[in-house]
């Protein structure tokens, strides 16, 4: 099977770029850095790996969710494609936020 490609909703990029400031604000550049590496490689497993992910209430049907930090990242695999759709903190309802 070959490699999935990636694509990131316009929500999922909005999701990173406030998560991404939060934690600069937060923690520092350094600190948002590592975090911004680690979620890219995150994102780098389940395209390798679309069924690592779980299924909630709450989802839409063919969403997946996988945990990342304090996070949760909302995706779907479709053909050649995984589709970041959303990426929440874990606090956050996923009904209200799809």
């Amino acid at each position: 099977m070959a490699r999935l490609g990636v694509v990131y909703a316009p929500k999922a990029l909005e999701d990173i770029d406030q998560l991404l400031e939060r934690s600069q604000a937060e923690w520092g550049q350094e600190q948002m850095l590592v975090y911004a590496e680690a979620l890219e490689k995150a994102v780098s497993l389940l395209r390798d790996f679309p069924r690592l992910g779980s299924t909630i209430r709450g989802l839409r049907k063919g969403q997946s969710q996988y945990i990342f930090g304090a996070h949760r990242i909302i995706y779907r695999a479709v053909t050649d494609n995984l589709i970041v759709v959303r990426v929440l903190h874990q606090n956050m309802d996923v009904r209200k936020h799809r």
